[in-house]
């Protein structure tokens, strides 16, 4: 595992669970916001928001 993937995992890692189960959803599984919220019974909105945070995150530790 190379710096960037264990720095992505540490991020996710350190969110809140409702977040990395989202995240990890989106970005492992490569699931869509919509098929996520369906799975939680949960608005897309809600979802989507949750993605743009981790993104946010992911980007502040990467320096992008």
């Amino acid at each position: 595992m190379c710096a960037v993937e264990r720095t992505i995992i540490e991020v996710i890692e350190s969110l809140p669970e409702e977040y990395q189960f989202v995240l990890r959803a989106h970005y492992v599984a490569g699931k869509s916001a919509a098929e996520i919220a369906a799975a939680l019974s949960v608005p897309t909105d809600s979802v989507v928001r949750i993605i743009s945070a981790g993104k946010a995150a992911l980007a502040r530790e990467l320096g992008l």
